[in-house]
């Protein structure tokens, strides 16, 4: 690994951690009524809902009924927002109706209508009670929406094609701390509630230091941002640090080790106080391990390729192996997944180009190996969208070239936010993914598009019709 003498110094000042352990996602909120304690671990705001993720944990020594589904409450002020109506065929996991089981947890996700980025804290009210009503009352629990941002620039909207909205164009910019930043102004509207960032390179020699940083930026409730430069924060990607009141930032890659002395003065003079934390290795398969080693312990583990020409299909994984909590390794031909997470790993998916021939003897020693791979790229996204989505209401439709992989790699954590797989499509090259949507094997109603996707019309109209 190599650390800088700036590195060095950080560290011993404690501005700066190197080496630090697996950082847990803190809950947003907790509350403790009649035995049962709620907890909102996660929430994701979209332009079209609000969602929240909770888990019940029931110590009241009987079953207890916890009443979702058209009971629960969600406020912002005076405001209260409408519990959002899922789209039919989509199987939601409510609190279990036969009540939970005293000493169990449940966990459900709940969507309401879109909260008001500037209206402050969400309040959340549900109802429990015993089978025999003996014993009843409401979980309320506050949950914060970050500061409120406010931008120097108009934030990017996310606009509709088509008159349906069933083709939505997200966000992109004309550098890559700009693109970056439109999908995270996208992704978190209310501000970033843990106050974190993970930044990777956006220079084009380093952005493979991003390819496998989308789980740790879905972990830890944070955007995936690309510097302008290596050596240069730019202007927008600072702007959105100092708005949304950051104070952890993870210096991916390069960031963290030979190109620190020249970003950590701009980030402390930006963000006083803020606590920098670098994650590197000697290249782009050590960068990846240290990444990993940033996760919680994972019985599954994702590995593609690390050569030039395959980098996509990381991207193209990002969301199932976030919503899995799960790891994403570069794997060599010659060298393997110089790693040791591999031990506790009870199954292996290998994406993309990273099953074929050349990988076979690597490949061997995988635990449970599974590959997920198509005869190209865009193939292969589909097939994962088919495996890890096959009841996904929305997919992200992203450019698959390595020349347009800045705008793909930031959207890896959104579409993990959206439960949602990404495709890939280039302009004029969407053949495989209509057939796909065509096929009637995914239930995917909406479509958002980014990228060198969007100047094509052609190729947006293709889509649509595919709907």
């Amino acid at each position: 690994m190599r650390v800088s003498w700036l590195a060095a110094a950080l560290a011993a000042s404690g501005l700066m951690a190197t080496a630090s352990p697996p950082t847990a996602a803190a809950p947003l909120a907790t509350t403790t009524s009649g035995g049962l304690t709620l907890t909102v671990t996660r929430l994701t705001e979209t332009p079209w809902d609000t969602v929240l993720d909770l888990t019940v944990t029931n110590a009241s020594g009987q079953p207890m009924d916890v009443y979702d589904a058209g009971n629960a409450r969600l406020t912002q002020g005076t405001a209260t927002l409408p519990m959002m109506a899922y789209d039919p065929g989509v199987p939601v996991t409510f609190f279990p109706e036969t009540g939970i089981a005293a000493g169990a947890a449940a966990s459900d996700q709940l969507a309401f209508a879109p909260a008001n980025p500037t209206g402050g804290p969400l309040t959340l009210t549900l109802p429990y009670a015993s089978a025999d009503f003996a014993t009843n009352g409401t979980l309320t629990v506050q949950i914060p929406t970050g500061p409120t941002p406010t931008y120097p620039t108009p934030v990017p909207t996310v606009t509709a094609v088509n008159q349906s909205g069933t083709v939505v164009q997200l966000p992109d910019g004309p550098s890559p701390d700009a693109t970056t930043v439109g999908i995270a102004q996208a992704a978190f509207p209310l501000g970033v509630p843990s106050r974190t960032a993970v930044l990777a390179s956006g220079d084009p020699a380093h952005l493979i230091d991003a390819l496998t940083a989308g789980p740790l930026a879905y972990h830890l409730q944070a955007p995936l941002l690309l510097t302008a430069s290596s050596t240069s924060v730019g202007a927008d990607l600072l702007a959105y640090l100092q708005a949304n009141a950051i104070h952890t930032v993870y210096l991916i890659g390069v960031l963290g080790g030979a190109d620190q002395a020249a970003l950590a003065p701009a980030l402390q003079a930006a963000l006083p106080g803020v606590q920098l934390v670098a994650v590197t290795g000697a290249d782009r398969f050590q960068t990846a391990d240290a990444i990993a080693q940033q996760l919680p312990p994972a019985a599954t583990v994702f590995v593609a390729s690390g050569a030039n020409g395959h980098l996509v299909d990381a991207v193209a994984a990002t969301p199932a192996a976030a919503l899995a909590g799960a790891p994403m390794l570069l794997e060599s031909p010659t060298e393997g997944v110089p790693t040791n997470l591999l031990a506790a790993a009870h199954t292996v998916y290998v994406i993309g180009a990273a099953a074929g021939d050349a990988y076979a003897a690597v490949n061997a020693a995988l635990p449970n190996a599974t590959a997920v791979a198509g005869t190209d790229r865009n193939q292969t996204a589909a097939l994962i969208a088919q495996q890890f989505f096959p009841q996904a209401a929305r997919a992200i439709v992203a450019p698959g070239a390595d020349a347009d992989l800045q705008w793909t790699l930031a959207a890896g954590p959104l579409a993990a936010q959206l439960d949602a797989p990404i495709l890939l499509a280039e302009p004029g090259q969407a053949a495989e993914t209509v057939a796909l949507l065509h096929g009637g094997s995914l239930l995917i109603r909406q479509l958002l598009v980014g990228g060198a996707v969007t100047t094509d019309p052609l190729t947006v109209n293709q889509l649509e019709g595919a709907l």
